[in-house]
C-alpha cells in the first residue's frame, strides 16, 4: 500500500504541471499584495478567486485553483480551504453566473434526412421481407441498436451484361468487404459474401455499387443483418 502523507505544496496523485501552476500564480498574487500565500484569511483567497471570475475564467478553473491552494495553505476553521463554507458558496455562486455551456444542436428536418438516405450512396432494396426491430430504415440501412457482434450477408446477381459488377458492404461510410461478378459467358451470375462486425450504438450498414449497373436495380439482390451476441 502507498500512503502519502500530506506535506505543504506536494501535489500528490495529481497532474503537478497544472496544480504547480496555479499555486505559483496565487503566490505571486499574494506576495503582491504583502499577504502570507500558506497562511491567509479565507477572504483573501475569495477575493483572488473573484478576480479570477471577472477575468472570464470559468467556475471549473476556479474550483482547479482552489485545490491547489488548499494542498498548500493551513487549514481555516479547521478545514481546508477548498472545503470552508465560505469557499462552498462562493464556488456555486460563481456557477449559478456562469452556467456551463451547453452545446446547441442545429436544426434539422425529417423529410430532408429521408430524402438523402434514399439516395446515393445509400441503395434501396426493392422490398423488405423480415425486419424484426425495424433496424433496417428506408429498405436499404442497417441501423445498430445497440453495441455488440453483428452478421451480415447479401447476394447480388448480374443478369444480361458482360461488365464486371462490384458491390461493397460499407460501415459508416468506409467499405468492409466486397463481392465481384464478371463471368462474361453467363447470362446470369451471383455474387456473395457475409462478414461478422462489432458495432456500436446506432453504425450504419449498407450495401453500395462501386462499379457497373444492375439491371433490373436490385430486385435480384439481398442483405441480411442480425444481432449474433450483445457487448
Amino acid at each position: 500500500m502507498l500512503i502519502a502523507p500530506r506535506w505543504p505544496c506536494r501535489f500528490w496523485f495529481a497532474d503537478l504541471s497544472q496544480y504547480s501552476y496555479r499555486w505559483r500564480t496565487f503566490s505571486t498574487w499574494c506576495q503582491d499584495g504583502s499577504q502570507d500565500p500558506i497562511n491567509c484569511p479565507i477572504g483573501v483567497i475569495l477575493q483572488f478567486l473573484q478576480e479570477l471570475l471577472d477575468q472570464g475564467k470559468s467556475p471549473s478553473t476556479l474550483k482547479v485553483y482552489l485545490a491547489a491552494i488548499s494542498a498548500c495553505h493551513v487549514r481555516i476553521d479547521g478545514k481546508p480551504p477548498g472545503s470552508h463554507f465560505l469557499a462552498v458558496q462562493f464556488l456555486k455562486g460563481a456557477r449559478w453566473l456562469r452556467p456551463p455551456r451547453t452545446l446547441s444542436l442545429p436544426a434539422w428536418h425529417l423529410d430532408i434526412v429521408l430524402d438523402a438516405l434514399s439516395q446515393a450512396p445509400f441503395e434501396p432494396l426493392n422490398s423488405i421481407l423480415v425486419n424484426v426491430g425495424n433496424y433496417f430504415t428506408l429498405e436499404s440501412v442497417f441501423l445498430s441498436p445497440r453495441k455488440g457482434i453483428y452478421s451480415f450477408n447479401f447476394h447480388v446477381i448480374k443478369v444480361y451484361q458482360s461488365q464486371t459488377i462490384q458491390v461493397n458492404l460499407m460501415l459508416n461510410g468506409r467499405p468492409v468487404i466486397s463481392a465481384f461478378a464478371g463471368d462474361k459467358d453467363v447470362t446470369r451470375e451471383a455474387a456473395t459474401n457475409g462478414v461478422l462486425l462489432y458495432l456500436e450504438k446506432e453504425d450504419k450498414v449498407y450495401l453500395k455499387l462501386e462499379k457497373g449497373n444492375l439491371v433490373g436495380g436490385w430486385q435480384y439482390s439481398t442483405f441480411s443483418g442480425f444481432l449474433v451476441f450483445p457487448l
